[in-house]
């Protein structure tokens, strides 16, 4: 069967089917099965006491969320993003110290300066993390670390929202803490006496 018929097939099928329903919602309908054992549907009783035939009801089927293109989940989404601030957090970046810089004679302490270009919307914070530990959220953009070990440290900015999402992470910056030693030369022990 080729793509025409096929196509004025599906049409007789649909309209026929739109028929018989028609009627049905109508009237009643009866069952007559005929002394050659063949059936036939009629709306007019064919005896006094005919009953109509007890036809089920219709199939409704609700159409699923992902074929009407309508998500109420994603539309409620839509709108709190709508109310939401926009946010420009590009560019978040560790100033100081530099990326792989050796820190001497600090004290064991070090000092993280954050640049963000713009401001920070209302109720996001600033926090730094050093060797992957939370600190507290910064107050400005600056902030100062004590009790540092000599060796390799990392540090790393995020913006955070009120919910504790992040909304902004800087690059890792990698620094070594440098302590000088004083060298102590033991003096000679005078000889003999």
């Amino acid at each position: 069967m080729n793509g025409y018929n096929r196509f004025y097939t599906s049409i007789f099928v649909t309209i026929s089917a739109l028929c018989f329903l028609s009627m049905a919602v109508a009237g009643d309908f009866y069952k007559v099965v005929k002394a050659d054992g063949s059936i036939e549907y009629t709306q007019t009783p064919p005896a006094q006491n005919a009953k109509p035939m007890d036809l089920p009801g219709l199939s409704v089927i609700s159409p699923e969320k992902k074929f009407t293109g309508y998500n109420p989940e994603k539309a409620t989404d839509a709108a709190q993003q709508a109310q939401e601030p926009r946010r420009n957090y590009r560019g978040l970046a560790i100033t100081s110290p530099a990326d792989e810089e050796n820190i001497w004679g600090s004290g064991a302490k070090v000092m993280v300066q954050v640049s963000l270009p713009g401001s920070l919307v209302a109720g996001d914070r600033i926090q730094v993390s050093l060797d992957g530990a939370v600190q507290p959220p910064l107050v400005g953009s600056t902030v100062v670390l004590s009790g540092l070990d000599r060796g390799e440290h990392s540090v790393q900015a995020r913006i955070v929202n009120s919910k504790g999402r992040v909304m902004a992470s800087s690059p890792i910056i990698r620094f070594y803490m440098k302590q000088s030693q004083a060298v102590v030369v033991p003096r000679p022990r005078p000889r003999g006496g």
